[in-house]
């Protein structure tokens, strides 16, 4: 046995051999450890690359689909009516088809005995020419002619 000085202490040749040989298997153990470690965080980076650029596509899909929505919805406003023009025109239409319903009834003689403005418009003048004629034959009598 060797013995090796360093100032005052002493070491022995073996204990050097066995502290040297440690040392060697911590070093590759920590080597083996380290590599190990690398290994896992460059797959769990390649993972989450992977998880992004998924992400990112499903996100662009989405946004695709929400902009044909938007787009959808503005074509969809642009046939609305505004309130105001939509009362005019339903006010309308119900008028027509009043109108359409009483000509349908006064075609198949529902309204039988119920009198109209034409109705009485004809009596009148009805009257008015009755009347006239029958003053010109008592003018005409009463002159002799």
């Amino acid at each position: 046995m060797k013995k090796i000085t360093n100032g005052d202490t002493l070491y022995h040749t073996n204990d050097f051999h066995f502290l040297n040989s440690k040392i060697s298997a911590v070093e590759e153990l920590s080597e083996t450890k380290l590599r190990g470690l690398s290994d896992l965080i460059s797959m769990q980076f390649s993972a989450m690359k992977i998880a992004n650029e998924l992400a990112a596509e499903n996100l662009h899909i989405k946004l695709n689909e929400m902009n044909k929505f938007r787009e959808e919805t503005k074509n969809l406003q642009n046939t609305f009516l505004p309130i105001e023009r939509y009362e005019l025109q339903h006010d309308v239409l119900l008028k027509d088809i009043k109108e359409i319903r009483e000509a349908k009834a006064l075609s198949d003689g529902e309204l039988k005995g119920k009198a109209d403005i034409g109705s009485m418009l004809w009596l009148r003048w009805g009257f008015i020419i009755t009347s006239a004629l029958t003053l010109m034959l008592i003018i005409l009598r009463l002159s002799g002619k």
